[in-house]
């Protein structure tokens, strides 16, 4: 429904994007320290999307569904391809994504964690959004299970525990790693700032989001190992087994970081690009390099088993050694598939930022699904660990029989109509 006095959809777009910008900057110069951060956050989570939460409001008492509906994919499809409607779904991405951001930042001021840990925390949530929140909230679990066994005097464990923050925790168990890890984490920022600059696109996505993705994706990965390396018992810290594993997975990460960065900076494409010797070649060793990425789990699994903290409950201990082979045995399979040009992922339908077509045969979802088993069952091993030796395992099977149907339902679809 058009008007000549109401503002067009490019017009919308363009006012509510400037608009949750200044929601995020409010958040990103807003230390919990500083005298202005209450006010930050209340601009930036509640009188923002309450302002897109009322366009958006309007825009569909304008338009209504049109010929759409929420009851299927292809409801959704012809309900977005109403422009106004369009508009109306990013507001509501928009506003959900910043409430949330602006609720990591009021939880992360009350467990006491550094700005500039929460800066990662807010570029991961304005991209991914409910990546954002995951993490965030695996990050939360943790420090309060520190704080709770800080408070239990008679805990073996608590003794051993260090009291303070994540990065002096992660440093303690693993520098390399977690140096590696936040560097690359950091490097988010800078690649932010190329994504609001850089127009151009490749494949109908911005040359930079394939990089800011694999960013995350290799420091998360790296700092998730560093902190199960710490479960190993203080002597196994310095086997050769455990210094190749880490020079592994650091060379092995940079490589493929590199490429795919050097790649977006050309405006050309690091996966599939074989139009040539050299791409051919380097296509090979990003190959090479991603398996030997995840082969690094395995190690770090068989070491674990061999060299594992006694002191550990053992149904943590075993989600944590399921999470780890799960990520190899199911990650790099579909990994190397999605390496074959025949599986080349659709470029229809696409979701926004994930990239994910929502028309079938992309394998992407799986792959994902399969190498955040190393963050997903430690974390489910991590929270049960306390119900009981016998309850824990159970609920431990559980959700690993659930994780991998669901692993396999995203395999099929994205396997359909490929075979």
């Amino acid at each position: 429904m058009s008007s000549p006095l109401f503002p067009t959809p490019n017009a919308l777009f363009g006012a509510a994007n400037g608009l949750a910008m200044l929601g995020w900057i409010a958040l990103a110069v807003s230390p919990a320290h500083a005298r202005w951060a209450g006010s930050a956050r209340l601009f930036a989570g509640r009188v923002i999307p309450v302002f897109l939460a009322l366009w958006y409001v309007v825009l569909f008492a304008r338009n209504g569904m049109a010929d759409g509906n929420f009851s299927s994919l292809q409801g959704v499809a012809r309900l977005f391809a109403v422009p106004e409607l369009l508009t109306a779904g990013w507001m509501h991405y928009l506003a959900f994504d910043l409430f949330v951001g602006s609720w990591i930042a009021e939880r992360s001021s009350a467990l006491g964690l550094p700005h500039w840990l929460l800066l990662p925390l807010l570029v991961l949530t304005f991209l991914f959004g409910p990546a954002g929140l995951l993490v965030f909230l695996m990050l939360q679990t943790v420090v309060m299970g520190w704080r709770r066994r800080a408070t239990d005097t008679t805990s073996s464990v608590s003794a051993r525990t260090p009291i303070g923050s994540l990065v002096a925790e992660l440093l303690q168990r693993e520098r390399r790693l977690a140096i590696f890890g936040f560097i690359v984490l950091a490097l988010l920022i800078p690649a932010t700032v190329a994504w609001g600059l850089d127009e151009r696109t490749l494949r109908g996505a911005n040359v930079w989001l394939k990089p800011m993705k694999f960013l995350l994706s290799v420091g998360l990965f790296a700092l998730t190992t560093a902190w199960l390396v710490g479960h190993l018992q203080a002597g196994a810290h310095h086997l050769r087994a455990v210094t190749l594993m880490v020079w592994v997975l650091i060379g092995s990460g940079t490589f493929e970081l590199v490429y795919i960065t050097v790649q977006a900076a050309l405006g050309q494409g690091s996966h599939y690009n074989i139009g040539d010797i050299f791409h051919g070649v380097m296509y090979a060793l990003m190959g090479i390099g991603a398996m030997s990425l995840t082969a690094t789990q395995v190690v770090l699994a068989w070491l674990l088993i061999r060299h594992g903290d006694p002191l550990r409950p053992a149904a943590y201990r075993l989600a944590v050694i399921i999470g780890l082979v799960m990520t190899f045995v199911l990650g790099a399979s579909v990994g190397a598939l999605l390496s074959v040009p025949m599986f080349k992922p659709p470029e229809i339908a696409v979701l926004p930022v994930v990239g994910w077509s929502m028309a079938g045969g992309d394998l992407r979802p799986s792959h994902f699904l399969g190498i955040h088993a190393q963050q997903v069952l430690p974390l489910v091993g991590f929270a049960v660990a306390g119900w009981g030796e016998v309850t824990s395992r159970r609920t431990i099977w559980v959700v690993t029989t659930a994780y991998v149907l669901l692993f396999v339902a995203a395999l099929v679809w994205g396997l359909a109509g490929r075979l």
